[in-house]
């Protein structure tokens, strides 16, 4: 399908507008045909396939997570702080 298109040097991603419409008519008559025989295994098929968490978005998730972890850590210092 390919909408999204990468770019490198500042990591990047866009959308390729003139590709959604097909790409979305595929996917869709892909998820609804698994769906109407409720085959299991092209399901798992499918989300191995599309759910791909490439380097830079996992870089992003992780940078997320930390700032996420970080902020937790500040409220359970004012929590310590505000018992005594």
């Amino acid at each position: 399908m390919g909408i999204e298109v990468l770019d490198l040097p500042d990591e990047t991603v866009s959308v390729d507008f003139s590709k959604i419409k097909d790409a979305v008519e595929g996917l869709s008559r892909e998820i609804l045909t698994i769906q109407a025989i409720c085959d299991e295994q092209a399901t798992t098929l499918l989300l191995h396939k599309y759910s791909v968490i490439t380097e830079s978005q996992g870089n992003k998730k992780k940078k997320k997570q930390k700032a996420q972890n970080k902020q937790k850590k500040k409220k359970k210092k004012k929590e310590l702080w505000g018992t005594l």
